[in-house]
């Protein structure tokens, strides 16, 4: 669906902030977090006889889909638990997975050469996260210990089923970002949040850490969080105007911090260094995930609300288009040239091509997809 709602949809952005001038000299970057995250685990698509495969967590089937790019389609499915966390992630070489238990405190390694899990380690938490460093040398775990209605259950997402209770039994609204080395699957620190979403990672060994309150009325508070990867710990916490941040995307050089609002339907523009918030551009109602095209010239957002993914143009934070291709998690192919975006209403994994915007496959996976990250296998 091309530019839908015509020019109306772009002259309705609202520019909150009226800093654009400044702005661009930041915005012109190449590929935001979820692209320059991927990069060294994504060589598969180099490689002239395949194109690797995208692993999806299904977060109510407790499973992760195997998609082999070639075809498309669900080549393996991956038992994980009764419910497994919306992050997944994958080591740069391609050889291993890691997937959690939501409820169960427990990050699996999954190797790829036969999709079973080589090792388990105790994390202690409500994994809401799973992200490697760029180096491969470290996976960073964020979740909460909250006791009630628990990060995307049916009370804050609506997208999963009965997710109450943590393994802590604790009350408290309090989170962690636990940091694992690879090699020996030991944890090597802890951090403490207000509860994680997900982890960025940017230059100058920093990460970015999206926090919010847990509570039975709901997430409130928003913060975003910057660790030092050295040590690790919290160096600096920044306040985000907008509500429910699930997900960031940041420019290479770490000047500039993307931040997805559900609550906002919006995309706050954040300096890095001093926190301040240089733009705000209206996007689908609840953005959820976003992405930094590989030329660096588009953010692509994934909204809940209204059912879509809209192509944002950086420079003039205009809706250039609006397409019917999922809700949830979004992630630019290895080689830049589709865009995959998981469903939790459809139970698809939806492919786009960049260039065109056109859909080119959907694919049945399991309950509620969430995130999915490419790397070898099979």
């Amino acid at each position: 669906m091309r530019g839908s709602n015509g020019r109306e949809d772009l002259f309705t952005t609202e520019r909150i902030v009226e800093n654009a001038a400044s702005r661009r000299g930041f915005l012109k970057v190449s590929a935001g977090s979820a692209v320059a995250a991927l990069a060294g685990c994504l060589s598969s698509a180099e490689d002239g006889d395949t194109l690797g495969y995208a692993y999806v967590a299904n977060a109510a089937s407790g499973t992760v889909s195997v998609i082999d790019r070639r075809e498309p389609s669900v080549t393996e499915t991956i038992e994980i638990g009764d419910r497994t966390s919306h992050g997944i992630g994958a080591g740069p070489d391609g050889e291993y997975l890691y997937a959690s238990d939501y409820k169960g405190g427990n990050v699996h390694v999954v190797s790829t050469d036969d999709f079973e899990i080589d090792e388990t380690v105790d994390v202690g938490l409500n994994v809401h996260g799973i992200d490697v460093s760029p180096d491969g040398r470290h996976l960073y775990v964020s979740g909460d210990n909250y006791d009630g209605a628990a990060a995307g259950s049916d009370d804050h997402d609506h997208d999963h089923g009965d997710q109450t209770g943590s393994q802590n039994d604790q009350t408290d609204d309090s989170g962690e970002v636990v940091v694992i080395d690879t090699e020996e699957y030991e944890t090597v620190g802890t951090v403490e949040t207000q509860g994680s979403g997900h982890v960025t990672f940017g230059p100058e060994d920093r990460a970015y850490v999206t926090m919010y309150h847990l509570s039975d009325e709901h997430r409130s508070v928003n913060e975003f969080g910057v660790v030092d990867r050295n040590e690790p710990e919290m160096v600096e916490t920044f306040s985000i105007s907008d509500s429910v941040v699930n997900a960031m995307a940041i420019s290479t050089d770490g000047d500039v911090v993307y931040a997805g609002s559900r609550m906002g339907n919006s995309v706050t523009v954040i300096d890095t260094e001093s926190g301040e918030e240089l733009d705000r551009i209206r996007t689908g109602t609840a953005t959820h995930e976003l992405t930094v095209s590989p030329d660096g010239e588009y953010l692509w957002t994934a909204n809940r609300g209204s059912d879509d993914v809209r192509v944002i143009e950086i420079d003039s934070g205009e809706i250039v288009e609006t397409i019917d291709a999922g809700n949830n998690h979004i992630s630019v192919s290895p080689d830049g040239s589709e865009v995959y975006v998981t469903s939790v209403t459809s139970d698809e994994v939806i492919i786009v091509d960049r260039e065109s915007y056109e859909i080119t496959s959907r694919i049945n996976v399991g309950e509620q997809p969430h995130e999915l990250v490419f790397a070898d296998g099979g």
